[in-house]
Parts: structure tokens; C-alpha cells; sequence
């Protein structure tokens, strides 16, 4: 489905280089890849951050005016009180994309992933510069996500048959496909993922970190299922997170801010479906984010109480605008953790569940999503449980103050 075009020129070139004579070399066989991702990666970061600091483009608490692009915005909001660079995905995304374009060929998928990142990119960057409003940024990452789903990339939840009907054209000489139910369920898994990514983004390196571990995890399986493309790509995301991950860590040199955050998600959910992987995989990369994401939306909506017709229809909007401290870092942060702290707590659960998609089967995963699950949504309650105890039971205010404004939109 996606060939190389250019990459056997390095095969010859590396072949004489071999790191084991076993099972494990063909993971070995992209390092070149990982290299000189981390190594563009490494070198773009201050680069980025000092355009960054030149045009103005900062989180700055200074500035307390709303800004006019969205009026639920207010730097006031945010506690970080150095100006910081943002644009900080920008040297994560680049070597990913070069990968698709340098390495493979032109088809309908490397298109439309190319010219999706191409308009998250420019979403983000004019995001980070003037503040868009939510409903933008909503209607790019649901047109990006279409883009994605037409193509012949196929979405399966275990056995369910999504393809109920399907219809296969030609475009410009390129293969698209519109399959019923599937591509809806591709579309919403697709914004799920983003948004889920976006929500971790509240503590220093979090969502590197995080993004990093999933990229390194898709690439692992990537290459047991033979997927040249996927393996390229999440390796070469991997490389780059890597290299740029040192500037992330507490205090953070650099912001992912939305020119990652529009991005990380939304390519996690597109390699996961494009090595073949079935959607219990993809779950559990995500687990801790999406379980996150899902109790904070679900306590959202329990505030809300939307109980007429207009009000229903609006909730989603309203859901999504709401800026909260009810996340499981807001939790930790409650108790006096440092973000260090955080994050090792963090990541050492992601490391843990990331072992069980790698080494299990996939009726094991269905059954780790449900326990696990069941386990993750106590230990959340439970923290909120601990932090209102603590506090005095004060209830907590939706436009709290929290790391997280610095990200959030």
C-alpha cells in the first residue's frame, strides 16, 4: 500500500552494519532514521524558540487584555509568569513530515497525511500567534480528520464489521474510498485522540514525554507487522521527540503549544489505524490520557446539567471551552507534588501500560482495557476524593487557575 521510493540507497549503504544476528535486528535497521530525527530535532528547538521570542510568538502573563480572536481567553488565566516560546512542536512535526515526503511514494495516504499536517501546522502557528477561537480549531482537526478517513486506510474495532457499505473512487489518478459506518468511527477516534493528547499538555514535558513513549510503542509494532510506512514514520517522530524532549524538561525552555498539540494526537490515531493495528492497541497506547480525558468530560458535563433541546446542542462547544483543574496532573499538582514528580508518576504508568500493548494478545488487551480501566477511574476518583479532603472540601471553580492555561484554549 505505501512503498519506498529512496530508502534502498541506505540500505545498501548501512548493510554492512549489524547490531544483533537475531529477531531483534530488524528493529535496529531504522536506526539511521531515529538518528537524524533527534539530531534535526535537537538543533531546531533553539532555533524555533528565538524566531519565537523575535515575533512576539510567547506565553506571557503580562498581558492581561482578552484577546480578540476568542473571547474565553484571558493570559490573565494563565500562572506562568515567564515569557516562554511557543511553536514548540514545530521541531517534533518537521522530521515526521519530511519522512513522508523524502520516502515515499505519492498515493492518496501520503497526500492527505502531508497536507493534513501541513494545515495543523499552520492552524497551530496561528494559534499560538492570535488566540483562534475554539470552533476554528474544531472545524480544521474534523476537516483534517475526513481527509484521513477517505483514503483506503481501514478502521476495525476487533471483529465488528464497519464496512456495511462502501464506495470506491478515483480522484486526480489517486484511490479514496467512503465506507459506512467505519469512516465515522475513524473521524470521532481520530478528534478523541487529539483532544485526549491535548488534555495531558498541563504540566512541563507531560505531553512530549507522553507522545514520545506512544510514537516509540507504534513503532515497535510497526515493524512486528511488517509496515514499512508506519515504522518510518513513528520512528522518525520518535527520533524527533526525543531530541527535542531535553528542552522540555521542568522548567521547560519551549512550548509544544497548539502547533504539537494540534498535532500529536491526530498522528497517533493515524498510524495506530495504519499499521493494522485494532483499536484495543490503539486504546491502551492512549489509556491514561483517554481515561483522563473521558472522567474530565464526563464531570463537565455533570456541572452542565444541559436539560433542554438547545442546551444539549451547545454542550459539546461548552464542554470543550470549559477550562478546569479536575485533570489527574491537577491532581497531583493539588498535593504538592513537584512537576518532576508528576511526570516520573506519569510516565511510569504509561511505560507499564505501553508493555502490556507491545506483549499481549489482542482478547488480553480487551480485557486490561476493562480492568484496567475500572482501576485507573478509581485511582482518579480516589485523588479527587484525597485533594477535597485536604482542601477543606472547598468545591472546586471551573475557572480555577491551573498549569494548564498556559496550553489550554
Amino acid at each position: 500500500m505505501l512503498d519506498f521510493k529512496t530508502t534502498q540507497l541506505f540500505n545498501n549503504l548501512f548493510a554492512d552494519i549489524s547490531v544483533f544476528d537475531n529477531a531483534y535486528q530488524k528493529y535496529f535497521d531504522y536506526w539511521w532514521f531515529f538518528i537524524t530525527a533527534c539530531i534535526v530535532s535537537f538543533i531546531l528547538v533553539p532555533i524555533v524558540g528565538s524566531l519565537a521570542h523575535k515575533y512576539d510568538i510567547v506565553n506571557d502573563t503580562s498581558r492581561g487584555e482578552s484577546n480578540k480572536s476568542n473571547k474565553y481567553e484571558n493570559n490573565k488565566r494563565r500562572i506562568n509568569l515567564n515569557r516562554m516560546a511557543k511553536l514548540g512542536g514545530i521541531p517534533i512535526m518537521l522530521p515526521a513530515l519530511a519522512g513522508v515526503l523524502l520516502f515515499f511514494s505519492v498515493n492518496s495516504i501520503t497526500i492527505a497525511i502531508a497536507l493534513s499536517m501541513l494545515i495543523l501546522g499552520t492552524l497551530g502557528f496561528l494559534d499560538d500567534k492570535y488566540n483562534m477561537p475554539a470552533t476554528t480549531q474544531f472545524t480544521t482537526h474534523l476537516v483534517c480528520a475526513v481527509l484521513i478517513a477517505v483514503t483506503p486506510i481501514d478502521f476495525t474495532i476487533g471483529n465488528w464489521d464497519l464496512a456495511w457499505a462502501t464506495t470506491s473512487f478515483d480522484f486526480m489518478g489517486l484511490a479514496y474510498s467512503i465506507v459506512w459506518p467505519g469512516d465515522i468511527v475513524f473521524i470521532l477516534w481520530i478528534l478523541v485522540c487529539n483532544s485526549a493528547v491535548k488534555f495531558v499538555g498541563g504540566v512541563d514535558g507531560l505531553i512530549e514525554g507522553t507522545v514520545l513513549m506512544a510514537f516509540a510503542v507504534l513503532f515497535i509494532i510497526a515493524v512486528r507487522e511488517g509496515s514499512d510506512f508506519a515504522a518510518v514514520f513513528s520512528v522518525m517522530a520518535f527520533g524527533a521527540a526525543t531530541g527535542a524532549f531535553v528542552y522540555h524538561v521542568p522548567p521547560a525552555y519551549i512550548y509544544s503549544a497548539s502547533t504539537g498539540k494540534s498535532m500529536y494526537g491526530f498522528l497517533i490515531a493515524v498510524i495506530s489505524a495504519i499499521v493494522s493495528t485494532k483499536i484495543a492497541t490503539g486504546i491502551i497506547i492512549l489509556f491514561l490520557p483517554l481515561l483522563d480525558f473521558i472522567f474530565v468530560i464526563a464531570k463537565r458535563i455533570y456541572i452542565l446539567r444541559p436539560k433542554t433541546l438547545r442546551d444539549i446542542i451547545s454542550a459539546p462547544l461548552k464542554v470543550m471551552r470549559m477550562p478546569d483543574t479536575n485533570h489527574l496532573h491537577h491532581q497531583f499538582y493539588k498535593l504538592n507534588l513537584s512537576f518532576t514528580q508528576i511526570i516520573l508518576i506519569e510516565f511510569s504508568i504509561m511505560l507499564l501500560v505501553s508493555c502490556v500493548a507491545v506483549l499481549t494478545t489482542e482478547a488480553f488487551k480487551f480485557f486490561f482495557i476493562i480492568l484496567g480501566g475500572l482501576l485507573f477511574l478509581t485511582l482518579i476518583l480516589g485523588l479527587h476524593i484525597i485533594v477535597g479532603v485536604r482542601n477543606g472540601r472547598k468545591k472546586l471553580r471551573i475557572e480555577e487557575e491551573s498549569p494548564e492555561k498556559k496550553y489550554s484554549y
